[in-house]
């Protein structure tokens, strides 16, 4: 896929400024369709066809008990991160400017693999990142209160409980 961008330099703010994907503007066959131009200015036309890096997770905690999880992590700014869980594309969400992104994603089952790939301003999309694998605890915790002859206790037995904590 080609991806052409066309620039026109802003002279308030003194930096180039894109004025339209031009993925519109060049069909499959990589042939330039016509435009128009509205106004005056320098322009400047752009091939862009460099894949980003894939984007850098950080670490994911096995949630417990919870059926989402955070995928955070950092991209180029104002990119687009793709998360797919399970090999299917599960969500979409911008990088910020500052790079960090983190997006709240369901996980379907106890056991989940996770990988983004992020998609720059020009279109360009980059390789996956290597496979998060995220296993859910989805069993409560549970507490056995023993007798003094290390028998556990039934629902209505009584008994005097201690416990003490340690910092």
């Amino acid at each position: 896929e080609i991806n052409l961008q066309i620039f026109t330099f802003d002279h308030t703010t003194e930096l180039w400024e894109p004025l339209l994907i031009a993925a519109r503007l060049v069909d499959p066959d990589a042939n330039l369709l016509s435009g128009q131009i509205t106004h005056f200015s320098h322009f400047v036309g752009v091939l862009d066809n460099v894949l980003p890096d894939p984007p850098k997770l950080f670490a994911v905690r096995s949630p417990v008990g919870l059926e989402t999880v955070s995928i955070r992590g950092t991209g180029e700014h104002d990119a687009v991160v793709e998360v797919f869980v399970n090999d299917i594309r599960s969500c979409t969400a911008p990088i910020p400017v500052d790079g960090f992104f983190d997006v709240p994603v369901r996980l379907p089952q106890t056991f989940t693999r996770v990988k983004v790939l992020q998609i720059d301003q020009a279109g360009n999309k980059g390789p996956f990142t290597a496979d998060t694998a995220i296993e859910r605890d989805i069993q409560p915790p549970t507490l056995n209160l023993l007798s003094k002859d290390d028998q556990i206790l039934d629902a209505g037995d009584e008994a005097n409980v201690s416990y003490q904590s340690s910092e």
